[in-house]
């Protein structure tokens, strides 16, 4: 978790900008910040997410820090460049937490890589968690888990082990999901549906060259509206993941007032995870519609390719999709998800109570 928050730190480092010189014309910083803007969006585009996080942090600090106290400023900033900064936060917040992510995966990785070129472990053993360990008893309690289903040893790669696939032919190993979860889920967003506020959490598990299987569920702190949810400390949960020796698979979210659906605000958050993972999923819970949940990727082509590469925020269409759908159920007869009643329970963990 700390070469995760050093390589975010040393992001910012980057992305600050030095304190403004009155001697510079006021011009010649306008031209630079429309410069570092058009940077950022073309990193963007080109999913180097990393320098796109820095320069658009850099023309927020510049735009909203500096700028104003240059003396031909007179304390104001251009309107349409008061609208990139708007932009730019937003990119910057939702490249954080997608950065956070992908570090913890490749700082999972390179854990790996030690430990098996050290001493031999027992596959899917886990590891104290010091997030766990400060769980209370005023805490929701957390079920101990049962190794009995875990991905036994890897086995040859074949047709039978691969049922499903992406739209490109590409192989996805298959998802097993305890039907407990969604049961688990209605109990700790209950008072935020009753109020019509979003929940969210996150997919937590194992996995092995055939398949996954989800063993946790993690609610992170977070901030809801009646359509959004935002989440909070996003290295709570990288250090959740690493500590515990888990894959992220997924996230799941409550449509409190709505039907059962991905919005563009949910498939372009998706699409951070299914960049990550071809075969994470997306579930969506709709206890006040039928049908009250359904399992989602997007699809691979056009749905993924056109999300990430769409650079527009909050509720819009994605024209480029035409007739073509953007996703498709995942646990549906040609999907990669499975569901499971055998006897054990998803482990819980609400950061919103410690």
């Amino acid at each position: 978790m700390d070469r995760v928050r050093e390589r975010i730190n040393e992001l910012n480092r980057k992305g600050n900008v030095p304190r403004l010189n009155p001697r510079i014309g006021r011009e010649a910083y306008l031209e630079s910040a429309e410069k570092i803007y058009d940077s950022g969006i073309n990193y963007y585009r080109n999913k180097e997410y990393d320098k796109a996080y820095v320069m658009f942090l850099r023309f927020a600090i510049l735009v909203g820090r500096e700028l104003p106290t240059h003396p031909d400023s007179y304390g104001k900033v251009p309107p349409e460049l008061i609208e990139h900064m708007d932009a730019a936060t937003r990119y910057a917040c939702e490249l954080k937490q997608q950065l956070v992510y992908r570090f913890a995966h490749e700082e999972q990785r390179i854990a790996e890589s030690a430990r098996n070129l050290a001493l031999p472990t027992t596959p899917g053993s886990p590891r104290p968690s010091s997030i766990g360990s400060r769980l209370t008893a005023g805490s929701i309690p957390i079920q101990p888990r049962s190794d009995s289903l875990l991905p036994q040893s890897p086995r040859p790669r074949s047709s039978e082990s691969f049922p499903a696939f992406s739209e490109r032919g590409q192989p996805l190993r298959p998802v097993t999901i305890p039907r407990d979860i969604l049961t688990l889920f209605e109990m700790v967003s209950n008072a935020n549906t009753a109020k019509g506020i979003e929940t969210c959490g996150i997919l937590f598990g194992y996995s092995s060259p055939t398949s996954f299987l989800v063993t946790d569920l993690l609610i992170p702190k977070q901030t809801g509206t009646t359509d959004t949810c935002s989440m909070e400390n996003e290295e709570e949960i990288a250090e959740y993941q690493i500590e515990n020796d888990l894959t992220m698979i997924g996230w799941i979210h409550t449509h409190p007032t709505q039907s059962c659906f991905m919005s563009s605000v949910d498939l372009h958050t998706h699409s951070c995870y299914q960049n990550l993972l071809p075969e994470s999923i997306a579930i969506v819970v709709s206890p006040r519609s039928e049908p009250r949940y359904g399992v989602f990727r997007l699809t691979d082509p056009p749905g993924l390719g056109i999300v990430t590469r769409c650079t527009e925020r909050g509720f819009h269409v994605h024209e480029d999709l035409g007739d073509r759908p953007a996703y498709r159920d995942a646990d549906g007869p040609t999907g990669h998800v499975r569901w499971t009643d055998a006897h054990r329970k998803t482990k819980l963990i609400d950061l919103r109570v410690l």
